[in-house]
């Protein structure tokens, strides 16, 4: 392969499905941090997770990519809310501080990803259903 050649990738199908995972993944960590450091409802944090789930498999319309993306997404969204939660006490060096919110935060997350789960399995199959995807 010459040096300068470029690579390409096949007709952008890999960054036409990243970037709404990505978005996925960003509506998980902020639904998180929502829950954890605003006391949102599991009510109100189940309709939001339904909701953009639900959006996000229409617009894949593929089950199988919809629910890996999914699970994957709670898993890295719990990831990113973790660390948008630890900027604060990282800037003023509270390291105390950083080892109680991990804490708390890891058991908070793990309450509600059982939830979040069956949710984003439950809204994937329905918005493939929904935009008659495979």
């Amino acid at each position: 392969m010459h040096p300068l050649k470029k690579v390409s990738l096949r007709n952008g199908t890999f960054l036409k499905d990243m970037v709404p995972a990505l978005g996925l993944c960003l509506n998980q960590a902020a639904a998180y941090s929502a829950a954890f450091v605003w006391k949102l409802e599991l009510l109100y944090y189940l309709i939001l997770i339904l909701f953009f789930t639900s959006l996000f498999s229409i617009y894949i319309r593929n089950l199988t990519k919809s629910i890996a993306y999914s699970v994957t997404s709670v898993i890295v969204g719990a990831i990113i809310g973790l660390g948008i939660l630890l900027i604060p006490p990282l800037v003023y060096g509270s390291y105390e501080m950083i080892n109680a919110t991990t804490s708390i935060y890891l058991t908070f997350v793990a309450k509600l990803a059982i939830f979040n789960l069956v949710i984003c399995m439950f809204s994937s199959t329905v918005g493939t259903v929904l935009s008659g995807g495979e």
